[in-house]
């Protein structure tokens, strides 16, 4: 089909799951892929099947929780292929659905840097690449799990409130 013939597209979290396997509809699509995400073990991989199935990828290994991780991927992108056609944020972590008073304020804060923070930096930084090119396409993957809260351990019951 070849419908992202020429297309350059960068794919966070693709290292596995829904990330991989878009990456991988990408290049059968026609597109250069870069795959982005914090182990390298697993984008090598992806790079390699997408490579012998006649695809062209490269892999940045980033920590997406951070400003830098970010510029690095939009500043190497830019560096191999001179453009950014697609951007498909997709890289998040999970909080490992613990009930809120047992989610630390470190854990916290790197779910909302990778989850929401990136998503907004990575937005920022390919727009203005995008708006130099003319054109350019966005796609923010979410999960489920933004709509759905965590049931509390019925072990832990709240306190009752105290009389004044």
């Amino acid at each position: 089909m070849n419908r992202l013939n020429g297309k350059i597209a960068v794919v966070t979290g693709s290292g596995s799951g829904i990330g991989e396997a878009t990456a991988k509809l990408f290049a059968r699509e026609g597109a250069s892929v870069v795959l982005v995400a914090r182990h390298t073990q697993s984008l090598r991989q992806v790079q390699s099947e997408i490579e012998k199935d006649g695809g062209k990828a490269i892999h940045i290994t980033a920590d997406l929780g951070t400003l830098d991780g970010c510029h690095q991927v939009i500043d190497e992108t830019i560096a191999s292929f001179g453009r950014i056609d697609v951007l498909v944020n997709n890289a998040g972590i999970t909080d490992q659905h613990r009930p809120a008073v047992r989610t630390s304020d470190q854990l916290w804060d790197k779910v909302v840097l990778v989850n929401m923070t990136s998503v907004f930096y990575m937005c920022r930084e390919a727009l203005q690449h995008m708006q130099r090119q003319g054109n350019g396409n966005i796609i923010n993957v979410s999960s489920i799990a933004v709509s759905t809260a965590t049931r509390e351990s019925p072990t832990l019951r709240p306190r009752p409130a105290s009389s004044p």
